[in-house]
């Protein structure tokens, strides 16, 4: 997970946040469902967009 979106961060600072907020969504959904223990997503940083 942590390659695929520093891929993305190459091209694209806010498109690999927005990929990995919706990561982490859709983990804390499963979390909450009890298909998951923990949001592996949890420990990635998010990646800072540079002004």
């Amino acid at each position: 997970m942590e390659d695929y979106l520093s891929e993305v961060a190459k091209k694209s600072k806010p498109l690999a946040t927005k990929r990995l907020r919706l990561i982490k969504m859709l983990f804390n959904h499963g979390v909450k469902r009890n298909w998951f223990r923990f949001n592996p997503a949890n420990g990635i940083d998010y990646f800072g967009v540079e002004k």
